[in-house]
């Protein structure tokens, strides 16, 4: 293996590791997180990813280290309404506190797995049909004017949504938690819990 290949191993593996505890993918039990607990993992993973600046700031060159850098604060920067679109979710369905870790670790995977779906049908729209930048771009305009002009006392009520209608008509909801379950749907040969 030449030192390129095994550089991109260890990264992988290192984001795996990352990801794996991140996500809390060995953790079975179901408990609130403190404020003090979510502090501490913030500095931790914020000082992972400055230490990768510094990394390549030595390994490689200091442009490539500023642009890493760059990108770094603008994503995390972007991710902090995040926390508020969760907040306003987990407020609208009444999530219990002790399921947040459950709930967002199911959001997350979602996230990335139809992040990896809809960036990779867009390449291979884009590369088909150029024209079609001009459809997003037009969406993307309508959507910024949209959020724009919306009110601030326009309330978004998530049950009259689409998603929920259709998710309503598919699965039966259960009003309950049921450990760490947040959906039930119901068969001829008993109920299938989806696990959060």
């Amino acid at each position: 293996m030449t030192p390129d290949q095994i550089s991109y191993l260890v990264f992988g593996i290192v984001i795996v590791i990352a990801l794996v505890f991140d996500m809390g993918l060995f953790s079975k039990k179901n408990t609130a997180i403190t404020i003090k607990t979510a502090l501490w993992q913030s500095v931790f993973w914020v000082a992972l990813g400055l230490g990768f600046f510094v990394f390549l700031l030595f390994e490689e060159n200091k442009t490539i280290a500023l642009e890493y850098l760059s990108a770094y604060l603008m994503e995390k920067s972007l991710s902090i309404d995040n926390i508020f679109v969760f907040i306003l979710i987990f407020n609208a369905f009444r999530v219990k506190e002790i399921y947040y870790s459950r709930a967002l670790l199911f959001g997350v995977l979602m996230a990335i797995i139809f992040r990896v779906i809809f960036i990779t049908l867009g390449v291979e729209l884009v590369n088909r049909f150029h024209w079609i930048l001009y459809v997003f771009g037009a969406f993307l305009v309508y959507t910024g004017i949209k959020m724009f002009t919306a009110g601030d006392d326009e309330e978004f009520d998530p049950k009259a949504h689409p998603v929920y209608k259709w998710m309503k008509k598919c699965c039966r909801w259960c009003r309950t938690m049921a450990g760490a379950g947040i959906l039930l749907k119901k068969r001829a040969n008993g109920v299938i819990l989806c696990c959060l």
